[in-house]
């Protein structure tokens, strides 16, 4: 039986977990209040985080699949103001005030759109609003064309530890494919920049662009040291969460056409043999230079355990918390006119139920995982024979209480998530494939179906509708 539950192909890793359940008619306001509504019963065990979302961009990269818009100087004011009453409401919740925050993660969109003066005032009202441990970690996620002296200088005066932005690549050619409009110029100053006011000034890198070849990317992975980041993220890309219109570019040729799966994968095993011959490695994805650690919000917090929860403020942001995901609504209009109108947390779907399973699900991403979380949480039953099957392939290898991916175990990653989840959760998440396969047209292992035009298929809604 567990042979047959271990995936062959996987058709998208990038997951957000646990998955919401669309059949739950119920309502969501009332089911997020319920949660809220109480102290949490175990404060003191795992992590807390904040995701604070700002969907605003100077431009829209082709590719990229988050929640985002180009907003306007008046948008953008009254969205934060809408955000502020959140902050609000939200730090006064008895959940809320029974928690101590480890981490705060300020992503987007671009959150650098933001003025200095906003960015201040935003990360003070977090401070003020929400008690905070004394080392907690703030990121506040930049872009090169927006990141400027006066926006580092007032970041780092409001408390944030570190600062990290999407490179994605440095082919020129590859830039001008997926609307990358920042140079590199602005990417090599906006790295010196961060660097006087930070110790950790982190740059996210993607290989398997279209018309990307296993030589083209990890050149660019090699030029991307030079930089000289403290840290740097590596992520495969995912054709799975791309806008749809995207796919449809590679099919009528307008964009050139990606290398095989199989080569893509190649491409990202390698880049991170490079990246490890040159950085410490820190996780799957991520790699520093001397003491620098993982993120805390990403790697202690969204993939950690079950014990470890966040809450999402802004639209579109989404919350977990032990019994219950939920994310705010997407529309941009709804979210101010919720708030500002109604003083009410625009919550648009919530699905309770326990994803026990969480820690082993994400700890490929984290390349370890401790079994003391399986006994705990009394699931030893069901993890303890994927344990077995896994070390029997040679995937993983245990000590005492520590469980680690072996080198093969890296290159399986991603079928080794899907593996660990409870049936329950598989279910959805194959529902969900089967329904992106046929919206998307793509195979089950991600590769795309030709003559398969998706425009009006999937659309992406418009944040202001």
């Amino acid at each position: 039986m567990l042979n047959a539950a271990f995936p062959e192909n996987i058709l998208f890793e990038s997951f957000t977990f646990p998955f919401f359940d669309f059949n739950n008619k119920a309502c969501h306001k009332s089911i997020s209040e319920a949660f809220f509504s109480k102290p949490d019963p175990q404060p003191n065990n795992g992590k807390r985080g904040l995701y604070i979302h700002i969907p605003f961009c100077e431009t829209i990269c082709t590719f990229c699949p988050f929640l985002k818009t180009v907003g306007t100087e008046k948008r953008i004011k009254q969205y934060l103001e809408a955000l502020h009453k959140e902050i609000d409401l939200q730090s006064k919740s008895p959940l809320t005030l029974s928690w101590e925050i480890d981490a705060i993660y300020i992503g987007g969109g671009t959150p650098s759109v933001i003025t200095p003066a906003q960015a201040f005032e935003l990360i003070t009202s977090l401070k003020n609003k929400f008690n905070l441990t004394n080392n907690v970690e703030i990121t506040f996620e930049v872009e090169a064309k927006s990141a400027t002296q006066e926006l580092m200088s007032a970041l780092k005066s409001s408390g944030v530890t570190r600062i990290s932005f999407g490179v994605q690549t440095l082919d020129v050619n590859i830039r001008k494919h997926v609307n990358l409009t920042a140079t590199i110029e602005d990417i090599k100053n906006t790295i010196e920049m961060g660097l006087k006011y930070f110790d950790d000034v982190n740059i996210d890198m993607i290989v398997g662009f279209p018309g990307q070849t296993i030589s083209s990317a990890l050149s660019d992975i090699r030029n991307s040291i030079q930089l000289q980041a403290s840290t740097i993220s590596l992520y495969p890309m995912d054709y799975v969460t791309v806008l749809p219109k995207f796919l449809d570019k590679i099919r009528k040729g307008q964009i050139p056409e990606p290398a095989s799966v199989k080569d893509r994968w190649i491409m990202f095993h390698k880049a991170r043999e490079i990246l490890s011959s040159n950085y410490k490695t820190q996780n799957m994805y991520c790699f520093g230079i001397g003491n620098t650690s993982p993120c805390k919000y990403m790697f202690e917090i969204l993939y950690g355990g079950y014990h470890d929860q966040y809450i999402g403020l802004g639209s579109g942001a989404y919350s977990s918390i032990r019994g219950l995901i939920q994310h705010n609504t997407l529309s941009e209009r709804k979210y101010i006119d919720s708030l500002l109108e109604k003083n009410i947390i625009p919550v648009e779907n919530a699905s309770p139920g326990h994803a026990y399973e969480k820690s082993f699900v994400y700890f490929p991403k984290r390349l370890k995982a401790t079994l003391s979380e399986a006994t705990s949480l009394n699931i030893d039953s069901s993890i303890l024979p994927k344990l077995e099957y896994l070390e029997n392939l040679g995937y993983i290898e245990k000590s005492l209480d520590e469980v680690k991916l072996t080198d093969l175990g890296i290159r399986h990653y991603e079928r080794i998530m899907v593996f660990f989840l409870s049936d329950a959760q598989r279910r959805i998440y194959d529902k969900m494939c089967r329904r992106l396969e046929g919206v998307l047209g793509l195979n089950s292992d991600g590769s795309m179906l030709e003559n398969c035009s998706i425009n009006g298929r999937l659309g992406v809604k418009n944040t202001l509708s």
